[in-house]
């Protein structure tokens, strides 16, 4: 008798068991992507640049597709079930170039890497040193940047761009949007910066 309690008992643990690892398995993962945002038909049409996007570099603690929030101290959190849709590098590339073709309208806005025959008139090389989340909820983003000639001729010196943005909330939904609107703002701190070498004079207009 004693031995059909136990056979009994051994059962129902089991079951008890599969049933938590089945709703632990249940639990989906969300995934995320950056928005450019939406061109406001202010830039002039056919600016006749082409703009190079890249080389991009990330750190490597971003390299992972869990979406980063960064603690008090030295802690980081990964959001185990909300995940970035695509490597965040890649996403934040082609975001920027979005919003760079939004604000300046060029010709052409390409990627790195591009080919070789491809004719590039600003490079702009950026490295990420911080891209990720706060406890409360707002998303940082520090950059180090410039840009370059066809040349390959420092056009604008190096710049750092520190962007804080909060959020409405601490979900991942939210942190997402504020990544979003960081990138937008150092999208207008890049286009400000070639706007300003596109309005200064040639050598003739300067001695006329």
């Amino acid at each position: 008798m004693r031995k059909i309690h136990r056979a009994i008992a051994s059962t129902v643990v089991g079951l008890t068991l599969l049933a938590h690892a089945g709703c632990a398995k249940s639990q989906a993962s969300r995934f995320y992507l950056l928005s450019a945002l939406v061109p406001s038909g202010s830039a002039s049409e056919g600016s006749g640049r082409s703009i190079g996007v890249g080389p991009i570099d990330f750190p490597d603690y971003l390299n992972r597709p869990q979406i980063v929030t960064r603690g008090n101290g030295n802690r980081i959190y990964l959001g185990e079930f909300d995940r970035w849709a695509e490597p965040l590098a890649e996403n934040f590339v082609r975001v920027l170039a979005q919003d760079l073709a939004a604000l300046l309208a060029p010709d052409n806005v390409v990627p790195y890497p591009w080919r070789r025959s491809a004719r590039i008139d600003h490079q702009i090389i950026v490295r990420v040193s911080r891209f990720d989340a706060m406890l409360d909820g707002g998303a940082v983003l520090h950059v180090h940047w410039t840009v370059r000639d066809a040349d390959g001729r420092t056009i604008v010196p190096p710049r750092t761009s520190r962007i804080t943005e909060s959020a409405s909330s601490t979900d991942y939904e939210a942190i997402v949007q504020a990544g979003s609107r960081a990138l937008e703002q150092l999208s207008h701190e890049i286009a400000a910066a070639i706007g300003q070498i596109d309005t200064r004079p040639t050598p003739d207009e300067g001695d006329g």
